[in-house]
């Protein structure tokens, strides 16, 4: 599995109802997806844009998901983790 960035503008602010109901189509559609994570999301509310952080069998797999899930995908990304604990 490769982990991926998805860029998610979501066009203005949105309520925390339409966030939550958002999240939960996410996580009911990800079922489809066999060994998809959805790892976390963050928000910025200056933009109303969503950057989260997957992983995934393929972009193809990470775009597929948001189409059944009505989330939006602008941009998807391959990264790579790096964390502060082996500085520590």
């Amino acid at each position: 599995m490769t982990l991926y960035r998805i860029n998610r503008p979501m066009g203005g602010p949105v309520s925390d109802d339409d966030m939550n109901a958002t999240a939960f189509r996410a996580n009911v559609c990800m079922a489809h997806f066999p060994g998809m994570k959805w790892h976390r999301s963050f928000l910025d509310r200056n933009t109303w844009t969503f950057q989260c952080i997957y992983e995934a069998e393929s972009e193809e797999a990470i775009r597929e998901h948001a189409k059944m899930a009505a989330v939006p995908c602008e941009e998807v990304v391959a990264v790579e983790e790096y964390t502060p604990d082996p500085f520590e």
